[in-house]
């Protein structure tokens, strides 16, 4: 990552391909390209290296949009009862307060970006992540994730998880 000069609280940065913060989330690969420190706190932009199969349970961001964009495999996204599925090019515009969700087909794996319009998301990562340098998909767990940690984790960031219904 390169700094380049600061304006307005925002920081022109540069991040080579491969760059950035890299966490190993909920079985995920999150690099954080940009985060709030760089953009005055209005955006958190990420990639996700996704494993086949993968999905978040509903969930709705009280203050943040958020954009994902398919760059390789096959993710369906769901919002308001709407379900999409897409390949390279796709995208999905998340409205706040809107519940939504998103699955990795099986035949993943999936590769996205995605940008969130604060920082949140990122300051979620850095609670639940774990920080790595290996630019790969972590191990599979070997116990069932904390459902109740992860559901308080997102709810001090201002992601609710609801029901599919809603």
């Amino acid at each position: 990552m390169s700094d380049i000069m600061t304006d307005g609280g925002a920081t022109l940065r540069l991040v080579a391909p491969g760059g950035g913060h890299h966490w190993w989330m909920l079985g995920t690969l999150t690099t954080i390209k940009v985060g709030g420190d760089a953009t005055g706190g209005r955006m958190t932009i990420a990639e996700f290296e996704l494993p086949p199969g993968f999905a978040l349970p509903p969930h709705s961001h009280r203050e943040e949009d958020e954009l994902f964009y398919v760059l390789d495999g096959e993710v369906s996204f769901w919002c308001n009862g709407r379900e999409q599925t897409f390949t390279r090019g796709g995208m999905a515009w998340l409205p706040r307060r809107r519940p939504h969700t998103f699955r990795v087909t099986d035949d993943g794996p999936a590769r996205m970006f995605n940008i969130h319009t604060g920082p949140a998301f990122e300051a979620m990562v850095e609670a639940l992540g774990e920080r790595t340098d290996e630019l790969r998909l972590p191990d599979p767990p070997e116990v069932e994730p904390d459902l109740e940690r992860i559901t308080k984790v997102f709810a001090q960031h201002g992601i609710d998880l609801v029901s599919p219904e809603s």
